[in-house]
């Protein structure tokens, strides 16, 4: 019998080696779903036309900034600012009561440790709660002048603060010392406090996902202001101006959609400010809204705090489940 050459048994042995191996390698794993289809967005993409507003509770005298807290096993942070009471919701325990007096809480938010910091308007403060449920005050003035009346507020991922500081409590704005009204800025590391946005009418304010826009509801159009990396911002620039009007307050998605109160329901805009639909709640629960947040398993439910022109005590908190996530707070960070 013939012996086979070496170099042929050596090349046989390498071939069924290579074969091995390559029946050990997996297989490519294809990269997720994109959160909508590619190209144009549609409503539908982001909604069901199917889904229906629920009503989680009601009897507020003025319902505002509502938070998620806690992940997907979380709850509800909701202020009732003229009742001086903040509000817990769960899905399992309903409405309790979180905090009494509030201080006339407003705006709420989370920083990246995931503590609450809100705004107050009647001591004119900026609050941080602590794990252990302490609060410790962020800031309560300007050089010396107390705020006019904060309302809302945003964290930064490297844990800045801006807040809004326009005259809406009256109590406070009858004593304003400030000589303008302003978006603040309280930094991560000195917590000094400085002007990041003057020459508006601030309210509602939230960041681009990748931290480099702050949107800022400037008297009811949507302006927005360019952020540089020391945290420092550009002049408001006009941005959105909505169809049905009424804009309070606003939230990003995941994509850098932003969703907007209005007063026919929540209008829904491109990152470049491109008009994509609304979620209507006039013709379906009776009113507009002020306030949203993005909630619940997977951050895919939107909750609203509603509070109807012409009635006393009928402030609601109502959710939808949506198709999309919405962005993490802080929006550069990543949920809890």
């Amino acid at each position: 019998m013939k012996k086979s050459s070496p170099i042929i048994a050596a090349l046989f042995l390498l071939a069924f080696a290579g074969c091995a191996t390559q029946k050990q390698t997996a297989a490519p794993v294809p990269p997720p779903a994109p959160a909508t289809p590619p190209g144009p967005v549609t409503l539908a993409d982001l909604v069901d036309p199917a889904a229906k507003w629920e009503k989680l509770g009601t009897g507020l005298s003025w319902a505002e900034g509502p938070v998620w807290i806690g992940g997907d096993s979380g709850y509800l942070l909701l202020s009732d600012a003229h009742a001086q009471t903040m509000w817990k919701w769960t899905r399992a325990g309903g409405f309790v009561k979180f905090r009494e007096p509030s201080n006339a809480s407003n705006g709420n938010t989370r920083d990246s440790q995931g503590r609450l910091v809100s705004t107050e308007q009647s001591t004119r403060r900026i609050t941080r709660t602590e794990k252990d449920g302490t609060i410790t005050v962020l800031a309560d003035n300007y050089q010396g002048k107390h705020f006019t009346s904060p309302n809302d507020i945003v964290v930064r991922s490297d844990g800045s603060v801006y807040f809004s500081d326009p005259p809406l409590y009256t109590p406070n704005a009858k004593e304003k010392v400030l000589d303008g009204d302003y978006i603040f800025r309280i930094d991560a590391k000195t917590h000094a406090v400085s002007i990041a946005v003057s020459g508006i009418r601030p309210n509602g304010l939230a960041f681009s996902t990748d931290e480099k826009k702050l949107y800022v509801v400037n008297g009811g159009p949507i302006a927005v202001c360019d952020v540089n990396p020391d945290g420092t911002c550009g002049p408001a620039k006009p941005f959105i101006r909505l169809k049905a009007g009424g804009c309070d307050g606003l939230r990003v998605d995941a994509a850098g959609r932003i969703w907007s109160s209005a007063s026919d329901g929540v209008e829904i805009f491109n990152p470049d400010g491109t008009y994509i639909g609304t979620i209507d709640t006039q013709k379906s629960i009776g009113t507009g809204l002020t306030n949203l947040s993005f909630g619940g398993k997977d951050n895919k439910t939107l909750f609203i705090a509603t509070n109807p022109r012409g009635t006393t005590n009928q402030g609601s908190l109502y959710s939808i489940p949506v198709k999309v996530p919405g962005a993490p707070l802080p929006a550069g960070s990543k949920r809890e």
